[in-house]
């Protein structure tokens, strides 16, 4: 009789442990972008929400992409060419984020 409790005893605690909810997922990293939209001539500011450090690529239209170290966050300054027209940020685990450049 001991036994037959206590195995009931267990299996409604295993039952009732395994019917839980599962924990919501990790939110996903972000990068962001400040101010929107970057003004030619100017700095923009580049920061991202995941695990760092991380290196993101930074790049203008027109010009080259270039890598940047985002290692705290307080994020990176970025200097916004003076001819762009656009820019567009990738890297780490979190979707693109771009923008139209302001003159």
């Amino acid at each position: 009789m001991r036994t037959s409790l206590l195995f009931g005893l267990v299996a409604a605690v295993t039952i009732g442990a395994t019917m839980q909810d599962p924990p919501p997922p990790a939110p996903s990293p972000e990068i962001t972008i400040s101010p929107i939209p970057p003004v030619q001539g100017d700095t923009m500011k580049v920061t991202y929400s995941g695990p760092l450090p991380v290196t993101l690529t930074v790049d203008f239209h027109p010009g080259e992409p270039f890598e940047i170290d985002v290692t705290d966050s307080d994020g990176v300054d970025v200097d916004v060419p003076a001819d762009a027209i656009a820019v567009k940020v990738t890297g780490g685990n979190a979707p693109a984020n771009g923008s139209v450049v302001s003159s």
